[in-house]
């Protein structure tokens, strides 16, 4: 009689493309990991920059007014020369 083959050695290592796989999966953890531990940049305005915005934004805002209504027009408060300094 023969006896039935049972298998020779013990379970085999995991193959080539399970390894890759594994270290792809390894690698994107890590990644994440420094995304996560990295902190974001802080950003600071300063006054200057803010007033020149908003100085940008009220050209802007008359630029878009003047365009709509040909009859505005820019120039002295009519009261402007009753202002004393």
């Amino acid at each position: 009689m023969v006896n039935s083959v049972s298998g020779i050695g013990g379970p085999q290592q995991a193959s080539p493309a399970n390894k890759a796989q594994e270290q792809k999966a390894q690698a994107q953890k890590q990644d994440e990991k420094r995304r996560a531990e990295r902190t974001a940049d802080k950003v600071e305005i300063s006054k200057e920059a803010i007033s020149l915005a908003q100085a940008e934004q009220a050209a802007k805002q008359v630029k878009d007014d003047l365009k709509k209504d040909d009859t505005l027009t820019l120039g002295l408060d009519a009261d402007f020369e009753s202002i004393e300094a």
